[in-house]
């Protein structure tokens, strides 16, 4: 797989995919009892499908043998959430650890193509449960001990001009000047926290970013070189998007996520955000910068393992900040101008450096090493160190950036400190040779059909981990003792091929190549020689972990498998009858109910309520809405089924002036149910009406029920159940009842698996009539959060452009907003459960007796019972 902006090969969809927080702890509970049936009892544990839903997804992505870890995990994360915040909905997502084979410190230099070659850990990563708020604030719990509780709130960042859309240099620069103002917080974990959502609102100043309520759950070893900080950031960045309904793909996220830690005082790059957006089961991935883009390289799989070893913390102390700053202002500020200069005055140097820069671009496996060898003469020629002092008198105005960019450099290190510049171009030039020969080191491992190939590739692999590690020990000055000595123990077993110390240095972990019949021996070497003499247990304190490449930060859904199957149920309209027990008892095990008499939408919801429109074909000079059905008219029996509805807030009746609509509805209620008003003159549709409402729903963050005001015949368990099973799935942006009838009115179309790919209406649109079908019975539900931008993107579909109105003099709903949502690759959800019918509607006077014929059936039948249709009619 090979990754570039152009091609967009991985894509996120940041839906949110929310479950209940409840039902899965209840369910994470069972898959243990069964896991325990299993083992005393092989093959007599009871089929459950949430549970088979949860042990697949948690295997799949951790491994069969650490499910039971992660099981507890799991429930520990949700318990504790649901403990300081409440039951409800949550997001679940992870970030993996970050492994770096290859290219450290090359992520943010800009002299030449930089590379580097990393993996997503598989097995270790950072678990965090998050629910979106109303508000800005943002409060945080980590179960990890030594970090304590927060609460800030995303409002606290000032703004400024929009950037969103502009210059990548443009968010960049006014990122930066805000840092300038804000300067280097105090250290706290709540940092990383802070500068991914005030990131956000910074690309987003038009909109309110609403806060979350978080629970972190890492097993990535914190100041560990695994990099537990940035994956914060990108978990926090993923939730924060999803959570806000808007967009993100793996570069952005990656991009973003390096900025938004700059926060903290950093000046990294995005080797870190990159790993974890684009991690791949199996693989490393070789991240190119300059242009962008990710290739998949396999790794190993056989015979040997990535384990790493704990040393010692690395932390982000004054003295860390100064080392990361000065690193930085040398690399991406100080070094390029020097090699321009020097260029400059010796064109003689040119020649080599140019073939040098076509043959990293070009990732010249074979002749790479000649290349770096001819450039030695422009690296003598470099200064062995500079200060900021005298970088002032060579390039006047440059100290002034430097200060600005890397603001502890300047602080902490003064205006004389001498910075090594010409080991950090020998460390740079040797590292992206070492990427690019691990690289296809990697590829020979593991399509190499010879045996003593296969061994020769691996022992060059870990040959080049050994350099590395010279490098950054010896040229980059990033070692410690005690990582020396821990390198030192590790690298004696001779079933160790190579080791090295990973990401910023000075501490943390170090990464070995090892023989897997060898790990144990390997891992108790360890223990003798480097741990309990200094009082630790390496194994007990998860300070020697094995790793796996596994994917990269994204959602977790526990119930994905049952989701699938529910879904898939669903989509069989013609068989819902036979399905709908099962769909009923699996929708409720996804929300931890019995059934629909125990059930309870978990969010608010807002009834609207379509009373407006030019009623031509009904006549007279009452609104259709007030026909009167069985005594009373068809609005009010709509609204005792809304007011019907547990956790239901007031209905907005979308009403309008014509037959003084919406002063007659007024008075024939007389203030018996509480509702709003809300007046459409333009009369440009269904969809245009719910538009109108736009400033009403702004905040709404429940489920949207819309509905028609002549739909007496509604029946209150056809909303529930659909519901239930609107929030089940979870991940549908519009769900709606409908029913199968014959020579259907408004029918649904389906792809050739069952999902829906459209609405039609044979009136109106003149769809052609067909047979027989789906009819939808005029009830809808959205989510709150993406009914706006939804109905935004159906109205710029509908219009036309030259003349600014509507292609079909109105804006229909749902048509337009089903096409609209299936364009962009929404799911839509079409539910055939209702009764035929329920179809009917008010279209004619005439359509009064047989309206009132089936509210008198449905008032007589008892529950569950159905009704035979004798007669079509038109919906």
């Amino acid at each position: 797989m090979t990754y570039s902006p152009q091609s967009k090969q991985q894509t996120w969809q940041t839906a949110p995919v929310l479950v209940q927080a409840q039902a899965l702890l209840d369910t994470l509970g069972r898959v243990h009892a069964i896991s325990r049936a299993r083992s005393r009892e092989p093959g007599r544990a009871a089929v459950d499908p949430c549970a088979w839903s949860c042990t697949h997804t948690l295997s799949a992505k951790y491994g069969e043998q650490h499910l039971e870890a992660q099981l507890e995990r799991y429930s520990r994360t949700l318990a504790s959430f649901a403990d300081a915040y409440g039951p409800g909905p949550v997001l679940l997502v992870t970030a993996p650890a970050r492994i770096e084979l290859c290219g450290g410190h090359l992520d943010y230099i800009d002299y030449f193509q930089d590379k580097v070659l990393t993996f997503a850990s598989r097995e270790y990563d950072m678990l965090m449960v998050a629910r979106p708020r109303a508000d800005q604030t943002v409060r945080g719990i980590s179960l990890q001990p030594g970090f304590a509780p927060f609460e800030f709130s995303i409002a606290d960042f000032p703004g400024g001009r929009s950037c969103h859309g502009g210059s990548a240099e443009l968010v960049r620069s006014e990122w930066l000047s805000y840092l300038d103002y804000a300067g280097t917080p105090e250290p706290d974990w709540s940092n990383y926290l802070k500068g991914s959502g005030f990131y956000l609102q910074h690309l987003y100043p038009e909109r309110q970013i609403r806060g979350i309520d978080l629970v972190v759950n890492s097993t990535i070893p914190p100041s560990g070189g695994a990099s537990s900080s940035s994956a914060l950031v990108m978990c926090s960045g993923y939730a924060f998007r999803a959570l806000n309904g808007l967009p993100a793909d793996p570069e952005e996220m990656a991009t973003s996520g390096a900025q938004a830690e700059w926060y903290v005082g950093t000046r990294g790059g995005m080797m870190d955000h990159a790993t974890m957006a684009f991690g791949k089961p199996d693989h490393a991935v070789r991240i190119t910068f300059q242009p962008f883009s990710v290739a998949a390289v396999p790794t190993p799989a056989d015979g040997y393992e990535w384990v790493t070893f704990y040393s010692h913390p690395t932390g982000v102390t004054p003295e860390i900040l100064a080392k990361d700053n000065e690193i930085s202002a040398v690399s991406c500020s100080i070094l390029p101008l020097l090699i321009e200069r020097a260029l400059s005055d010796s064109p003689d140097l040119e020649t080599p450096w140019r073939a040098f820069l076509r043959g990293v671009e070009r990732e010249d496996a074979d002749g790479i090493a000649d290349l770096v060898l001819h450039c030695q003469p422009l690296l003598d020629s470099l200064p062995e160190t500079l200060s900021l002092q005298e970088l002032a008198e060579i390039v006047p105005g440059l100290r002034e950036r430097v200060r600005r960019l890397y603001p502890s450099l300047a602080q902490i290190r003064g205006a004389e400190w001498p910075m090594p510049i010409r080991s950090k171009a020998r460390y740079h030039l040797g590292e992206v040779q070492r990427v690019i020969e691990e690289s296809r080191t990697l590829e020979q491992s593991t399509s190499g059909s010879d045996e003593g190939e296969v061994t020769a590739s691996i022992s060059r692999l870990g040959r080049l981990l050994d350099e590395t590690h010279e490098g950054l020990r010896d040229l980059y000055g990033v070692s410690t003792d005690e990582v020396e000595n821990l390198v030192g123990c590790v690298r004696s077993h001779p079933a160790v091929l190579g080791a090295r110390v990973m990401g910023f240095g000075l501490g943390g972990n170090v990464l070995a190549l090892v023989k897997s019949a060898a790990v144990g021996s390997v891992i108790e070497k360890a223990q003798t020689e480097y741990y309990r003499p200094r009082g630790r247990d390496g194994v007990a304190d998860l300070h020697i972990l094995v790793h796996t490449p596994g994917a990269g930060l994204g959602p977790v859904d526990p119930f994905a498998g049952a989701r699938s199957t529910l879904i898939g149920l669903a989509n069989h309209w013609e068989n819902w009858q036979a399905n709908d027990p099962d769909i009923l008892s699996l929708a409720s095990g996804m929300l931890g109910i019995e059934g629909l008499a125990d059930y309870t939408p978990t969010r608010p919801i807002k009834p609207l309520v379509l009373c407006g429109g030019k009623s031509t074909r009904f006549g007279g000079d009452r609104p259709k809405v007030l026909a009167e059905i069985l005594g009373k008219p068809a609005l009010e029996w709509v609204l005792e089924v809304l007011r019907s509805l547990p956790n239901s807030l007031p209905p907005l009746l979308l009403t309008s002036n014509e037959k003084s609509t919406c002063e007659q509805i007024r008075q024939q209620l007389d203030g018996r149910f509480e509702v709003g008003y809300l007046v459409d003159n333009d009369l440009l549709g269904t969809g245009h009406a719910v538009w109108l409402a736009r400033e009403r729903l702004a905040d709404f963050d429940g489920i949207t029920l819309v509905t028609e005001g002549t739909q007496a015949v509604l029946q209150r368990d056809t909303v529930l159940k659909s519901l239930l099973i609107h929030e089940a799935v979870g991940c549908a942006v519009m769900t709606m009842p409908t029913t199968a009838k014959d020579r259907p009115y408004a029918y649904l179309r389906r792809d050739d698996q069952g999902f829906v790919c459209d609405s039609c209406e044979t009136r109106l649109e003149g769809a052609p009539p067909i047979e027989r079908g789906e009819d939808n019975v005029s009830v809808y539900f959205m989510e709150g959060r993406e009914l706006l931008p939804a109905l935004e993107a159906a109205r710029q579909r509908a219009l036309d452009r030259s003349t600014g109105a509507y292609r079909l003099g109105q804006l229909g709903f749902p048509n337009e907003i089903v096409k609209s949502l299936v364009a962009a690759g929404r799911l839509v959800l079409g539910l055939c459960l209702a009764e035929e019918w329920e179809a009917q509607s008010l279209k004619t006077p005439s359509d009064c007796a047989t309206v009132a014929q089936w509210v008198a059936s449905r008032n007589t039948r008892t529950p569950g019972q159905r009704s035979d249709w004798t007669e079509g009619s038109e919906g």
